[in-house]
């Protein structure tokens, strides 16, 4: 086999062996956390990223029981004062927290290309989503 020849397999096979790595890391990701929250999220502080639905609700109720024990100040005509958010049934809907935070990466109608799109944009990604 000439020079150029092998020039030019060498030339597409890095590519194409760099995409197919790539799409089995994914598809390997995809396959070993289905069941918890992608990404980075964080909600007042807590990390939910990684935990089950189970997991993230509980702690979604720890914040909320830390909440609702949290003085707010509050002012009025020069008058400060402050409440207990429990006085006032303050509540978080946990569930629907928890299930927006299961849908992040996993658009259900986007398909596996728009799912791999945000796999690799939130790669190493350390914000809040």
């Amino acid at each position: 086999m000439s020079r150029f020849p092998r020039i030019a397999l060498f030339a597409l096979a890095v590519p194409i062996s760099l995409a197919l790595m790539v799409g089995v890391v994914f598809a390997v990701d995809r396959s070993t956390n289905g069941g918890e929250i992608l990404g980075t999220v964080t909600v007042a502080g807590v990390d939910l990223s990684g935990l089950g639905e189970e997991d993230a609700l509980v702690a979604l109720r720890d914040l909320e029981d830390e909440l609702k024990a949290t003085p707010v100040p509050i002012s009025v005509d020069g008058v400060a004062f402050q409440v207990l958010p429990a006085e006032f049934d303050f509540e978080m809907d946990e569930r629907a927290i928890v299930d927006e935070a299961m849908t992040l990466g996993r658009s259900p109608g986007g398909g596996r290309i728009d799912q791999f799109g945000w796999w690799v944009g939130n790669l190493g990604n350390d914000d809040a989503v």
